[in-house]
């Protein structure tokens, strides 16, 4: 397996762990929030200027706006917030339940009482990196394994919740069709105007189509609600066993220290306009290109590829991101993993012998190490950067040719 990486704020990894989270030790996760530990005893509040406030935050609940809606959650119901990211409207709440909502904070004042003087003091959020909130014995409840769906959204943030409808419909080249929420394993949607899904039924099935419905509302565990969220705003929806897939996303997604979009770390050289030059370690250099948003025909028409690439489609890339210029090679591997595993070795040659979760353990060490978000781009995100702006078959042109690629007439 070759490895490109992309640069965002945004990182996305979903793996599996069952059973109840407070007995299985999986709320050793929620008492670590932005790198921090909370406290049993008192709320922490960590200013830009360094300094630190203990006591007890005395707003009632918090309200965000987030891209695809407004929620205001009781305090208690918070593990932690973080306004690092207000200059690129990427604050953010994580709940006691490891949800994670990122938008603009509305509260503009933190009212505070400090526990060593007793003193109620106003915080103007602008003062604040990012508060931690005492751990209470209330959130057993939110921890039990229980039938809930997992919502990822196209920000990064992680939703748990059922949907406010019954059924969604997909339009096909066949024809129209409707698909229970019973019926579905998971659901993922790729970008554009008109929506493509995939579904993946509990049976195996795989439907692909255009996503007719337009909007789903979600009823939250915190007992929220958020109506009519639009179809782009949603990335991908597991069903049943959300409880257990969002604990073990909440700290690999969860935002770095540091500004989120402040300036380069030290080690990352912005060449030009188009390109990063990132210093890995022992002479290990990772260099990325940037990708213009746009759009693309995603796929392939009927007669060529595979099946599962049809039908060909239009996709939308909203935002702009980072490609690495090159497959991952062996040296830039071993200078974050400390490993080689690769069989063709060559410190210039591509890494490979390397599985998925591996890939994704060298995207996390990654982002810890630079304060930055690294991850695997999504297919859309790749088919739309090797196209290059064209409409053929390859880049070139529509046919084979031995000058760009290797294959056998």
């Amino acid at each position: 397996m070759f490895l490109r990486l992309l640069f965002l704020h945004l990182v996305l990894m979903v793996s599996l762990c069952n059973g109840d989270l407070w007995a299985s030790g999986t709320y050793e996760q929620l008492k670590t929030v932005y790198q921090q530990t909370r406290s049993a005893t008192e709320d922490v509040i960590y200013l830009r200027n360094n300094d630190v406030l203990r006591g007890e935050v005395l707003n009632q609940s918090l309200s965000i706006t987030t891209p695809y809606g407004e929620m205001t959650v009781p305090l208690r119901k918070c593990a932690g917030v973080s306004f690092e990211g207000s200059r690129a409207n990427t604050e953010s709440l994580a709940t006691v339940n490891f949800n994670r909502f990122t938008g603009i904070i509305r509260d503009q004042v933190i009212n505070f009482r400090i526990s060593t003087s007793n003193t109620v003091i106003p915080v103007r959020k602008e003062k604040i990196k990012y508060i931690l909130f005492k751990i209470n014995e209330a959130e057993k409840s939110y921890l039990k394994d229980k039938k809930t769906d997992l919502f990822l959204m196209a920000n990064g943030d992680l939703l748990t919740g059922l949907p406010d409808t019954t059924e969604i419909v997909i339009v096909t080249d066949y024809g129209r069709v409707p698909v229970s929420f019973g019926e579905i394993s998971s659901l993922e949607m790729q970008g554009g105007d008109n929506v493509t899904a995939i579904v993946k039924k509990k049976n195996n099935d795989v439907l692909k189509g255009v996503l007719e419905t337009e909007s789903v509302g979600v009823k939250l565990e915190l007992d929220l609600f958020i109506p009519a969220i639009y179809k782009d705003k949603f990335s991908q929806v597991n069903i049943d066993d959300g409880m257990s897939r969002v604990a073990a996303a909440f700290n690999v997604m969860q935002p770095q220290q540091g500004e989120s979009d402040g300036a380069l770390s030290k080690s990352i050289t912005q060449q030009d306009e188009k390109n990063l030059v990132i210093d890995l370690a022992a002479g290990a250099k990772l260099e990325m290109v940037f990708i213009r948003p746009g759009e693309f025909q995603m796929g392939s028409v009927y007669g060529q590829g595979e099946e599962r690439e049809h039908p060909q489609h239009k996709v939308t890339i909203t935002k702009g991101f980072y490609l690495s210029k090159y497959e991952i090679t062996q040296a830039q591997w071993h200078s974050v993993m400390g490993f080689n595993p690769s069989k063709f070795r060559g410190d210039s040659r591509p890494v490979e012998q390397v599985s998925w979760d591996e890939c994704q353990a060298f995207t996390v060490k990654l982002s810890e190490k630079f304060g930055r978000k690294f991850r695997l781009p999504t297919e859309a995100e790749c088919e739309y950067a090797c196209r290059a702006g064209t409409d053929t078959t390859y880049y070139w042109n529509g046919n084979p040719d031995v000058e760009y690629m290797w294959y056998d007439k």
